[in-house]
């Protein structure tokens, strides 16, 4: 009979944060990293797909700002600076 689950053995050094934990506690807390690290990865690649679709449309001209504010630039073209900032900063590059 095949099983549902799969056996995961990983070993740490003594001064990671999972060494912290009750030997009885390693397990569920190191599945819970798993499944928020797995969540997160989901959401940031959801996060780049918005980021890229929005400089898309900033480039192409899409975007129209509303009337000035004295606080906001109306400059909605963004430079090749600012596009490699962005890029670097959510390692598109």
């Amino acid at each position: 009979m095949e099983r549902s689950t799969v056996r995961v053995v990983l070993y740490f050094s003594k001064d990671h944060p999972i060494a912290k934990y009750r030997s009885k506690e390693r397990t569920r807390v190191a599945k819970d990293w798993i499944e928020q690290a797995l969540a997160l990865e989901k959401s940031l690649k959801e996060i780049q797909t918005d980021v890229k679709s929005i400089k898309d449309m900033l480039n192409n001209g899409v975007y129209h700002a509303s009337a000035p504010t004295p606080e906001h630039s109306t400059n909605t073209e963004l430079s090749a600076t600012d596009i490699d900032l962005i890029d670097q900063m959510l390692g598109l590059k």
